[in-house]
């Protein structure tokens, strides 16, 4: 079983037991289908990334959930570096408990909890939360985004930017480039010492 689909277990359990328990609320999912990322050229190094949306709350009486996939193909290898928006700047407009992670396959990539955005205070507010990415090979990936819309808000919005650039060499590399034109430096003298 997958990330998304404990994901989507949790929340009809809690559904469930909530519906058994008089007069509380329920949580209604209003997740989209499977979406493509938006990016700006051959989604390779370079390329921006967005998406967004709005979450409209379903009943004024119920909490309103929702897991979102939005799928990317990399043409190269690189990673994904952007920030994370909850936009809970209108009256009754809030996002809470939001939250991405990226999956390859169903794998959840490193780091495997993702990145949440704070939960909004009592006012209107614009909340981020810097995201990156990293060590990613070519190949399909699925950004899962997932959240509540509180019973007593109309929608909520959330909304991703980002960029994805190359993976930079280890340390290690450079250390070992360095110590090859090292080597070679030495072995020129020696051998114009013999030479002469």
């Amino acid at each position: 079983m997958n990330l998304k689909q404990h994901c989507l277990a949790a929340v009809s359990a809690i559904a469930l037991v909530m519906a058994h328990t008089s007069g509380a609320w329920a949580i209604v999912d209003n997740s989209q289908a499977p979406t493509a990322v938006l990016c700006s050229g051959a989604c390779g190094v370079g390329s921006s990334v967005a998406f967004s949306r709005t979450v409209t709350q379903i009943s004024p009486d119920d909490v309103t959930s929702f897991t979102d996939v939005w799928n990317i193909t990399l043409s190269e290898a690189g990673k994904i570096k952007g920030v994370l928006f909850g936009n809970n700047t209108l009256d009754a407009f809030t996002v809470t408990n939001l939250k991405i992670t990226l999956e390859n396959g169903g794998t959840p990539v490193d780091p495997v909890a993702g990145f949440s955005v704070p939960n909004p205070p009592p006012f209107n507010s614009v909340m981020q939360t810097a995201v990156t990415f990293a060590n990613l090979s070519a190949g399909d990936y699925q950004f899962m985004i997932t959240g509540f819309v509180p019973n007593d808000q109309k929608g909520g919005q959330y909304q991703f930017q980002g960029k994805i650039s190359e993976v930079p060499l280890p340390a290690a590399v450079w250390l070992f480039l360095s110590a090859v034109l090292g080597l070679v430096s030495v072995s020129r003298r020696r051998f114009r010492q013999i030479r002469v």
